[in-house]
C-alpha cells in the first residue's frame, strides 16, 4: 500500500507542475491539486508536509472564488484535521468552525 501512496504523490505532483505551467500558482485546478496532495499526506501521517498544501489550497481558493467558497472549507477542515493530530486543539476548532460556517451558508 505504501507503492501507491508514493506514486499517487507522484502523480499530484506532476499534475501541480503541468498545472502552475499552464494556467500559473492562482488557478483552482491548481488548489485542487494541492488539497488532493495534501489528503494523501495526511492520510500516512505526514501532517507536516500536509498543512503548508492545505494553506496553498486555502489561499487560491479565496483568492479565486472568495472566502465563503466550499474549497476553502474543505482545506479549513483539512488544516484542522492537521492540527488535531499535533494536538493543537484550539487550532483546529477555529479552523472546523470557519469551515462549518462556510458549508453552512
Amino acid at each position: 500500500a505504501q507503492g501507491e501512496y508514493e506514486k499517487a504523490l507522484e502523480l499530484f505532483k506532476k499534475g501541480i507542475d503541468i498545472n502552475v505551467k499552464v494556467y500559473g500558482e492562482d488557478h483552482p485546478g491548481v488548489a485542487v491539486s494541492y488539497l488532493g496532495m495534501a489528503s494523501v499526506l495526511q492520510g500516512q501521517g505526514r501532517h507536516e508536509e500536509a498543512l503548508p498544501l492545505f494553506k496553498k489550497c486555502r489561499d487560491i481558493s479565496i483568492k479565486m472564488h472568495g472566502e465563503e467558497h466550499s474549497d476553502v472549507a474543505t482545506a479549513c477542515m483539512g488544516m484542522g484535521n492537521v492540527y488535531k493530530e499535533q494536538g493543537k486543539y484550539e487550532d483546529a476548532l477555529g479552523l472546523y468552525k470557519t469551515g462549518l460556517a462556510i458549508n453552512i451558508k
